[in-house]
């Protein structure tokens, strides 16, 4: 330091000496440029002595090419080299923010008039809503949210301390053990009476689980983000604004391992106030199981007796099944069934369906509006606000619904359903209108409690009806199938545990068969479903649904479907129906309990030798493709009929499946045909693997398996049949199995938004001939950008498989003779059949 002073005097000395000789006693520029250019030349000269001698490299860089401006050019090239060329993903990554962020803006005029294209406003239903009575501008809201976090806050994140972990673990393990014994007593007593009738379980159960997807072949995409909870997210809404001084929220957060809200302690049962701005804690106790009765009742009590107010409205936001429940606990396990649900509240109030005790319950979760909810929920409500569809992970919006209550307090209770609805639709149609080809199909309604029970009755009846022909006629049996697939359905996409069905759609393919029933029924949903918003491939919903038993998938559909038979619904004739159609015979306890009782009708014992002679009939070739010759018995019986296609390789002696398609009709004349030209859906240049879900006059719906960022998921995927367009309608992820191995896949709702950027798999099944093995195999993985291309398209050139393939009513699959399709980029050159192959479930 000493000798920089030094140095620093020295210098300042001689340059006072030079500015003597000045005439001014100052330099002029450019002598001070001179002067400065002479000093650098000599630095410059004494530099390449003191290197004169230096290895080569070290004399060029600290002589020649150690210069600022060129150490920097020297830099920024590397840097854009490095990432162009190596980390171009990051580079797209930031765009992709980018790109997000600025569709986060509002929507423009005509950008706000295509929303409501896509989901128009439910005019007649607004003009009954407005028809309501409004309130006092003083009186007074409380909003109770029951809000059970699980997996959708946590994330599989624990902050649970260790004494709490210790504490929950014989609670957890007898709720799991509780849940087991009754899927096995529900179990036994089904294959006991199956045995009783002298018939055994379908085959199709017996088949092996696929293998457990592994995302190895894409472990270098896996995105890994630090994700805000749902739960949190939605608290934040609930909090974004003062809103007016007559409105309470009461919020119970449980179920989580971990909150994002650090006010939060997953370690305690917490109740917080929000109003006027301040969110509060206002209660803090031990820990609780979230999904058991004592503990909504307890909740419900605390807000009756702390926060009485002139309205309430209770939220119970979560997952949920449809008739199978609500509210998954991360850390206890289980979950509320619907008794549970009118378990808790009839612990605190009277069920009163002139007066009851709240004005609206609304479920922010998947499947709620169905016959079932609302016969659970009676007299509880004079409203519900519900969804059909899976709800997506960022569930309700709750800002503007609010914000209109706080804009005008006289809204009557039936226009704050409204608002809710809109806010929710208007969501994620902003979505579809700034995103490329998505489009996430939503659903929601406004139901009027008191009509609800007459509706319920209804089915009933017609349930009834059914019930009496199928005894005559196993024909109505595969009409219940063939109807329902036909019809729009939900969570299909993720699963075929539920078998949700839109019940207008039902109704409308029955009304030949059942006219007086099916009118009746669709005079009460007009009056049952007062508003309701939908869109793309949901767009004929009617706003409420009804379990149907169409398609049962796997120990997890089966469960389901027993659970429901067994102990869900209180209609017997809906039950001797739902259990006749999948068990192809009827148990002499459920004839008693049904209006079969005493009427002299003796139920049939399905025959099934006549679907086995399927794979004996020859197909028959012609310039449209192949047609099956199968006979008005068989086509009669037939619930649903699909194409199975897979790649040959036959180097390797293995086959790619594609999946399946709906291009098979029957033609009328008991023939099965075909108007499959050699097409599939393309992702880019990426044939993805796909499995029908539903398929109605105007759309099919399709599910893909696939790694979503380097996850294991399925993509929503629905075709516009007037237009050919295929659109993605949502993404979700296949949860981690749990200790409940037979409940956990029905647990989820879409926690994804398909964004631009992610990363798209595909992933499909796999036959290696010479091992006779099977697994699943990963395709070329797509960026969705922009310009990504979802579309029809010609299948590559090769060799491929074909097989149709029938189902009976209880859902056994038969399969016909293997078709061998040649393909070149034209289209289907040849078809023939191919004796080395024959079709089956078993692969």
């Amino acid at each position: 330091m000493e000798n920089e002073i030094i140095e620093q005097e020295t210098q300042t000395g001689a340059n006072a000496e030079e500015a003597e000789n000045t005439p001014s006693g100052k330099l002029t520029r450019k002598e001070k440029r001179r002067l400065w250019k002479e000093e650098k030349k000599a630095a410059h000269l004494a530099q390449k002595e003191h290197y004169r001698y230096a290895p080569f490299v070290t004399r060029v860089w600290n002589v020649y090419l150690k210069k600022p401006l060129f150490v920097i050019v020297i830099l920024a090239a590397l840097c854009f080299l490095f990432f162009y060329f190596v980390w171009q993903d990051l580079l797209e990554g930031v765009f992709v923010t980018y790109y997000n962020e600025a569709k986060a803006t509002e929507l423009t005029e005509e950008e706000t008039a295509q929303m409501y294209e896509m989901s128009p406003v439910d005019e007649e239903g607004q003009k009954r809503i407005d028809s309501y009575p409004g309130v006092g501008r003083d009186e007074t809201w409380t909003i109770c949210v029951y809000m059970v976090g699980a997996d959708l806050e946590d994330h599989d994140e624990n902050d649970l301390s260790g004494i709490v972990d210790m504490m929950r673990g014989q609670k957890r393990d007898e709720i799991s053990e509780t849940n087991k014994k009754k899927t096995m007593d529900n179990l036994s007593r089904f294959t006991g009476e199956l045995e009783e009738n002298g018939l055994e379980l379908p085959d199709f159960f017996f088949y092996p689980e696929h293998p457990v997807a592994s995302s190895e072949a894409v472990v270098n995409e896996v995105v890994v983000s630090d994700r805000e909870g749902a739960a949190s997210s939605d608290i934040s809404e609930m909090t974004s604004g003062v809103w007016s001084d007559n409105i309470r929220i009461v919020i119970q957060p449980v179920g989580a391992t971990h909150w994002s809200n650090n006010m939060i302690n997953p370690n305690r049962t917490q109740r917080f106030l929000y109003r006027k701005g301040q969110f509060e804690m206002v209660d803090d106790k031990a820990l609780e199981p979230a999904s058991e009765p004592d503990s909504l009742a307890d909740f419900l009590k605390f807000c009756k007796n702390k926060y009485p107010a002139d309205h309430t409205m209770l939220v119970l936001w979560n997952h949920g099944g449809g008739p199978f429940g609500f509210g998954w606990d991360s850390i206890y396990g289980g979950n509320f069934s619907l008794k549970d649900i009118r378990e808790a509240l009839l612990d605190v109030y009277d069920p009163d369906i002139d007066n009851p005790p709240f004005d609206i319950i609304g479920f922010d979760a998947c499947l709620m509006s169905c016959l079932d909810v609302t016969h659970a929920l009676e007299g509880f409500a004079k409203f519900y606000c519900l969804s059909e569809e899976s709800v997506p992970g960022d569930g309700w919006d709750y800002g503007p619904f609010l914000a209109a209550m706080t804009e005008d307090p006289s809204m009557s209770s039936a226009k704050v359903a409204q608002n809710i609805v809109d806010a929710n639709t208007n969501y994620y149609m902003k979505d579809n209108v700034q995103i490329p080809f998505v489009n996430y199909d939503v659903t929601f309604s406004v139901i009027d409690a008191a009509k609800a029970s007459e509706l319920y009755d209804a089915y009933g009846e017609l349930c009834k009806a059914q019930l009496f022909d199928a005894c005559d006629d196993m024909g109505v049996l595969a009409e219940i199938g063939r109807c329902a697939r036909r019809s729009t359905r939900y969570a299909g996409s993720y699963s075929k545990y539920y078998n949700l069905v839109d019940l207008g759609n039902y109704t409308d393919y029955l009304v030949d068969s059942y006219p007086d029933e099916c009118s009746r029924i669709k005079e009460l949903i007009g009056e049952t479903v007062l508003y309701h918003r939908e869109n793309g491939a949901l767009a004929d919903s009617t706003g409420i649904a009804a379990y149907v038993p169409s398609e049962i998938e796997g120990a997890g559909g089966l469960s389901h479907f027993l659970d429901y038979v067994y102990n869900i619904s209180d209609n017997d004739d809906i039950n001797a129906l739902y259990y006749y159609k999948q068990a192809g015979c009827l148990d002499k306890d459920l004839i008693e309990q049904s209006s079969l009782a005493g009427s002299g009708k003796v139920p049939q014992v399905l025959n099934v030798k006549e679907f086995k002679k399927f794979s004996k009939i020859k197909p028959e070739f012609d310039d449209n493709g192949f047609i099956i010759p199968i006979g008005e018995e068989l086509q009669s019986l037939m619930t649903g009929y699909e194409m199975e296609i897979g790649l040959y390789d036959e180097d390797a002696n293995m086959i790619t499946y594609f999946g399946r398609d709906d291009c098979l009709f029957a033609d009328g004349e008991g023939n099965l045909a075909t108007d499959f030209e050699g097409e599939w859906i393309y992702l880019d240049d990426v044939p993805l693997p796909l499995e029908v879900v539903s398929s109605t006059p105007a759309t099919t719906e399709y599910r893909s398996h696939v790694y979503y960022n380097g996850d294991e998921a399925y993509l929503g995927i629905s075709c516009d049949h007037d237009t050919g367009e295929v659109f993605i309608t949502d993404v979700r992820l296949v949860p981690d199995e749990s200790a409940d191995d037979i409940n956990y896949l029905s647990n989820t709702r879409s926690q994804e938004k398909v964004e631009l950027g992610a990363k798209i798999t595909p992933i499909y099944d796999v036959t290696y001939f010479d091992s006779n093995s099977s697994e699943y195999g990963s395709g070329d993985t797509v960026t969705l950008k922009e310009n990504t291309d979802l579309k029809w398209d010609t299948l590559d050139e090769g060799y491929y498989v074909a097989t149709a393939r029938i189902t009976d009513p209880r859902g056994d699959s038969y399969y016909s003779a293997v078709i061998g399709i040649t393909m070149d980029r034209s289209g289907i050159r040849d078809q023939k059949i191919d004796k080395r192959f024959y079709g089956s479930e078993y692969n």
